[in-house]
């Protein structure tokens, strides 16, 4: 869903790459690490700036940004394009398939993605700015999921709009998305027997807080909030419902001496539809004996909740017996009463920096996971468990799912 970044890569400053369980200060869903995207201020970028390219399959693309500043007021629009052909589709019989089967005739269309931004910067004083921005991101192409890849609407769209304040470590912030689009299966056919179809739209609202402030001569203060509200409408998980959670975290970076800095910290999140709140604690010992030389050990906690799709998902598909043209349907469901996924990480490590400018990080680490949110197999048709009927499957063959696979009269389909 990268299609969706409203802003052309040459208005990006930097990326942030913060690798571990990040939950302690970033709350539910930063397990494995979080990514920063940092774009440039307007006065950053004054000046006009095209860029047009194009390549194979169809490849095309451009983008045109233009920033200024006039007195304390900095601005900025931007727009691109980017366009390129579909791969092409496996045609003939599917290997392996007994008896033989042809690839759906499905075909996705390529991708078309269109974006613009704006932002407009108001510089009040030294250290102190307020920011307004907003922008808008067009796709279609392949999402891949556990039940096969969808071919994204071209009218599926990302659209925002931000405001933030700062001074000097104090920020605020508030933005609003607004996600709408609509797909269709390429692989899996829904039990009309028609290609599945997922139209998806989310409508997101965040408002946070963070500041970082010295105490005394050997305490440095982190610590924020927020409060999110997301709105679902899932086709192919009718059921879900909206989530709102809030989140407040404080960490302690401890200096102990020259050579030893100790940090400390916590948050707490609150998050329907899980019935308790969630604390995960970290905290790490450093030890930098010569500059630019450290060695680390950690210990984080960190989790992830379950998705609207996770919880919800209710659709039926259809598939094909093994060894047979029959088919019958298939449920995938989702299980309200999950939990959030639980991670305790422990590390041992270092990082070094050398006059070569070349820099060493080398870590062991162990990492437990409890509660993992897994798609899986929860039954078979079988003994007891025998499929609804279908226009597809004919009657002859309904008894022999009173037998387990391979035991069934010689007339059955299904006795191999």
């Amino acid at each position: 869903m990268w299609d969706f970044l409203p802003v052309n890569p040459g208005e990006i400053k930097q990326i942030e790459a913060v690798r571990g369980p990040g939950s302690a200060v970033w709350g539910a869903n930063a397990m494995t690490g979080v990514v920063n995207l940092i774009t440039k201020r307007p006065k950053e970028m004054v000046g006009t700036s095209l860029f047009l390219g194009g390549g194979e399959l169809g490849t095309a693309y451009g983008s045109l940004s233009h920033a200024g500043v006039s007195g304390k007021v900095g601005y900025k629009f931007s727009g691109g394009y980017y366009e390129q052909d579909a791969y092409d589709r496996p045609t003939g019989t599917i290997p392996g398939s007994n008896p033989p089967q042809a690839y759906p005739p499905f075909e996705n269309q390529g991708t078309a993605q269109p974006k613009g931004d704006l932002r407009i910067d108001w510089d009040v004083d030294e250290g102190q700015f307020f920011s307004f921005g907003g922008g808008y991101a067009g796709t279609d192409g392949i999402i891949h999921t556990g039940i096969g890849p969808f071919d994204i609407d071209k009218s599926s769209n990302l659209s925002y709009g931000k405001a933030t304040y700062n001074h000097h470590a104090l920020s605020v912030g508030l933005f609003a998305n607004f996600l709408d689009a609509d797909s269709i299966n390429l692989l899996t056919r829904g039990a009309d027997g028609r290609p599945l179809g997922f139209a998806f739209s989310t409508d997101t609202y965040n408002l946070d807080l963070a500041n970082t402030t010295v105490a005394g001569a050997h305490n440095i203060l982190t610590y924020g909030g927020n409060y999110r509200s997301s709105e679902f409408e899932l086709e192919i998980a009718p059921a879900s419902e909206d989530k709102k959670e809030w989140g407040v975290f404080l960490q302690d970076e401890i200096l102990l001496g020259e050579k030893w800095r100790w940090l400390i910290g916590g948050r707490y999140d609150d998050i329907d539809p899980l019935e308790d709140g969630v604390f995960t604690p970290r905290t790490s010992l450093l030890f930098t004996p010569v500059p630019r030389h450290t060695f680390r050990i950690s210990y984080n906690e960190a989790f992830r909740t379950p998705s609207a799709i996770n919880s919800y998902l209710d659709v039926s598909i259809v598939n094909a017996l093994p060894g047979t043209p029959y088919l019958v349907p298939a449920f995938a469901n989702g299980n309200v009463d999950l939990v959030e996924e639980h991670m305790t990480a422990y590390e041992v490590g270092y990082v070094g920096t050398f006059d070569n400018h070349l820099m060493l990080s080398v870590a062991v680490y162990r990492n437990e996971v409890e509660d993992t949110i897994d798609f899986y197999t929860a039954g078979l048709w079988g003994p007891g468990h025998v499929p609804p009927g279908s226009a597809t499957l004919p009657p002859p063959l309904v008894p022999c799912f009173n037998f387990l696979p391979g035991t069934g009269p010689a007339g059955c389909p299904l006795r191999g």
